[in-house]
């Protein structure tokens, strides 16, 4: 029983660090996403409306990982 219990803990604290670290992806990925809209929207504001519903779903897919992640907690 002891050994189980020291088994799942150390699984525990490896998907929270696991966790951690795709949360900061997710973080940086939005930064990033934001400034490529910003300078696509500059270099082309024909496609504004095309590049902000990418961002978009590519935000809302984002955060549906999050959401994956947050489940197994």
């Amino acid at each position: 029983m002891a050994k189980e219990n020291k088994r799942l803990a150390e699984e525990n604290g490896a998907l929270l660090r696991e966790n951690t670290a795709l949360r900061q992806s997710a973080g940086e990925l939005k930064d990033k996403i934001n400034k490529i809209t910003i300078v696509n929207a500059l270099d082309n504001e024909g496609e504004l409306e095309e590049g902000r519903k990418l961002i978009k779903d590519l935000v809302r897919e984002i955060d549906r990982c999050v959401s994956i992640l947050n489940s197994k907690e």
